[in-house]
């Protein structure tokens, strides 16, 4: 099984979660260490920072949707040189990595792959940060 964490319009009932819906064969919620950010974009990023991340941990037996999702976790182009014309597209990209996951009461759940950022990068972004550590879509209003 292949699990993935998921923090904003991925997770189910959001408007992307059709990109990976017909592959999920379990989801549920979940928290990760971590804090949110909102981006300018209309979604949020996560970073590895001390702190609480709400999202849902999505399961998977076919291990090529890391590609689908990888493709899709990419910036559009267009729309990212609207919002921070000054900055790099290659170098504001997130980052897959493996983290750990827990229910709602801190146990742990699993290991996952989640897509990441660096503080750095989302002040270069003009994050903003999301303290209860829950995103959604109308915290995107810039």
């Amino acid at each position: 099984m292949l699990n993935v964490f998921v923090y904003g319009t991925l997770k189910p009932g959001e408007k992307n979660y059709a990109v990976c819906a017909g592959s999920v064969v379990k989801s549920q919620p979940a928290t990760a260490e971590g804090c949110l950010y909102a981006l300018p974009f209309g979604y949020p990023a996560m970073t590895l920072e001390a702190g609480v991340v709400h999202g849902v941990i999505l399961s998977f037996t076919d291990i090529t949707i890391l590609e689908v999702l990888d493709e899709f976790e990419r910036h559009d182009p267009i729309e990212f040189h609207c919002y921070v014309p000054h900055e790099s597209l290659e170098q504001n990209e997130y980052d897959r990595q493996e983290i750990t996951v827990y229910d709602q009461s801190r146990r742990f759940l699993s290991r996952a792959w989640s897509y990441i950022m660096t503080s750095e990068q989302v002040q270069q972004l003009d994050g903003i940060l999301l303290p209860d550590g829950q995103w959604h879509p109308l915290q995107t209003d810039f």
